[in-house]
């Protein structure tokens, strides 16, 4: 949200309950920190996918085929990064 939009909100709200609004807190997040993200997130899968498939095989290792148990994991993982990687960003 922008500064234009968020006086916006601001003066309807003092408009409508007839009294001052403070705003305590108001941050934003700027699209290099989406981009930051989007460059980030394939290399952290390429790293965290072995420990991650290591762990649920020794976690699930007394149930047979444990190993089904880490791949379906790190498939999702992969998933997940993907639809980060793949999303545009509206304001684009």
């Amino acid at each position: 949200m922008d500064d234009a939009t968020k006086g916006q909100i601001v003066a309807e709200m003092e408009k409508r309950f007839g009294s001052k609004v403070t705003v305590l807190n108001f941050t934003s997040v700027s699209a290099s920190v989406g981009a930051e993200v989007t460059r980030a997130a394939p290399g952290l899968w390429a790293w965290l996918r072995w420990p991650i498939l290591a762990y649920i095989w020794f976690a699930f290792r007394s149930i047979q085929h444990a190993f089904r148990y880490g791949t379906a994991a790190v498939i999702a993982m992969l998933h997940d990064v993907l639809v980060v990687v793949g999303m545009k960003p509206s304001w684009a």
